[in-house]
């Protein structure tokens, strides 16, 4: 018997139904009920607005460091956000898209809703080239490459696809990889997919960021 069929008691609702949407929302685990307890009862109930600064501040960084440890970054180095467009949001805030280099370079197995954020980005100045996947799966390497130029400024890329009616879920991880001093490659979401190893995921979007930069140079 699969070794993992052991932790299955601990997700309550995968005794009542059949959960396929981890992506959007994984089965919440048993323990949840008391975490949220003490979350609630002995955090903010007795110490109030004083919880910020006696715990919570860190949780975020505590956190981040474990999911750092899967991609090799060092402790304080990773940051967690709401989902990944917001994630960009982030990351789309530290660049100017009023100069020449304005260029956004994506393709179309994005998930959409990545599209439309660096779409709605041409208010600030933003050009966007959506680059089309030959076969709906795969990146298309050369079509890419030909793409960055020297107006480029970030290349958002994604390591699994989002075809319509079939989409699979992911983590996000964002690696920020320089080109030449031009641009910016964002490798991410890595594909948690049982049996593949998330880790080994996160470190092909790495090679292949990588691989985007010597390419580039």
């Amino acid at each position: 018997m699969d070794e993992l069929l052991n932790w299955r008691d601990e997700f309550p609702i995968l005794n009542r139904t059949t959960h396929l949407i981890s992506n959007s929302l994984g089965a919440m685990p048993r323990g949840v009920y008391s975490r949220l307890r003490d979350y609630a009862a002995q955090a903010w109930d007795t110490r109030g607005v004083r919880a910020w600064e006696e715990g919570w501040w860190q949780k975020a960084v505590r956190v981040g460091d474990r999911i750092g440890g899967l991609v090799g970054a060092a402790p304080g180095n990773t940051a967690r956000h709401q989902n990944v467009t917001l994630t960009q949001a982030v990351i789309a805030s530290c660049f100017d898209f009023a100069g020449p280099r304005n260029k956004v370079v994506l393709f179309d197995m994005e998930f959409p809703s990545i599209i439309y954020f660096y779409t709605e980005q041409q208010r600030r100045g933003a050009h966007s080239e959506v680059v089309k996947s030959e076969d709906g799966i795969h990146i298309p390497l050369e079509k890419l490459l030909a793409a960055i130029d020297q107006k480029t400024l970030l290349v958002p890329l994604e390591a699994t696809s989002f075809p319509p009616l079939s989409k699979t879920g992911a983590c996000s991880v964002s690696i920020a990889l320089p080109i030449s001093g031009r641009a910016c490659v964002l490798a991410r979401r890595v594909p948690p997919t049982y049996p593949n190893d998330p880790a080994d995921r996160i470190i092909r979007a790495t090679a292949l960021a990588e691989g985007l930069v010597r390419a580039a140079n």
